[in-house]
């Protein structure tokens, strides 16, 4: 639960958490394509002092970026093996690569720090609401979004104490039959909370119409400022060519 990447908001009074939910995601998608079209050490050094920059910004503590990263060392360390054992000549596109993931994964971590959940849930129904032309109600996409984001821990903490029974009776969780005494139990679980969470929504009237929100946001002039300095690093960036 500790390395989960969402439900990790710090609140904290900085420009990053002022600046609208729609606008950071929109970032975040920006920031993460252009990342794949890097490919020089320049370009990445570049785009690491601007992404240092972000977190100094936003207040996130160093501490917090490397428990997220943390889970992803052995995946970062069989990659540059593989590029060393078998693509020795192409090492430093081994390094490319694996820097890439590091930035993607220290700029989710930026907008799941400075972004609530139900920021982020809005942000996510109002940038699909051009989907109502093909009948596709943002609204629900947004709920299964917040239901799957709240779910995440809570079956983090049931398979811990699934786990915990199952090794308290004895059982060896690298044999398969042990295993799927596991999955099981917590498939069982996730399809009865489902279950009631369907029923929960069914008893008071969930509809994909007809609804309001507690908060509206309101994009101001601010939040182009970002996206402005987006363009522009980006720019130069292409400039000195990637």
């Amino acid at each position: 639960m500790g390395n989960n990447l969402f439900g990790q908001y710090i609140y904290k009074n900085t420009p990053i958490h002022r600046l609208d939910p729609r606008i950071k995601i929109s970032l975040v998608i920006f920031i993460s394509i252009f990342l794949f079209l890097l490919e020089s050490f320049s370009s990445f050094i570049i785009a690491s002092f601007f992404i240092i920059s972000l977190v100094l910004i936003s207040k996130i503590r160093v501490i917090n970026l490397l428990k997220n990263l943390r889970p992803f060392l052995f995946f970062f360390i069989f990659i540059l093996l593989m590029y060393f054992l078998f693509l020795r000549e192409q090492f430093n596109q081994g390094i490319i690569v694996v820097w890439r993931f590091v930035l993607l994964i220290i700029i989710a971590s930026i907008l799941t720090f400075s972004t609530s959940i139900s920021q982020l849930v809005y942000a996510i129904e109002k940038l699909f609401m051009p989907l109502k032309l093909i009948r596709i109600h943002p609204r629900d996409i947004a709920v299964m979004v917040s239901a799957t984001i709240r779910f995440i821990p809570l079956l983090s903490s049931e398979a811990d104490k699934i786990k915990d029974a199952q090794k308290s009776r004895g059982a060896n969780l690298k044999k398969a039959k042990h295993i799927a005494g596991l999955l099981n139990p917590l498939l069982r679980k996730t399809f009865i909370k489902a279950s009631s969470l369907a029923d929960a929504m069914e008893s008071r009237c969930y509809r994909n119409y007809g609804y309001s929100h507690f908060k509206e946001f309101k994009i101001s002039r601010r939040d182009y400022v970002p996206i402005l300095f987006m363009v522009m690093a980006a720019g130069v960036l292409l400039w000195i060519k990637i």
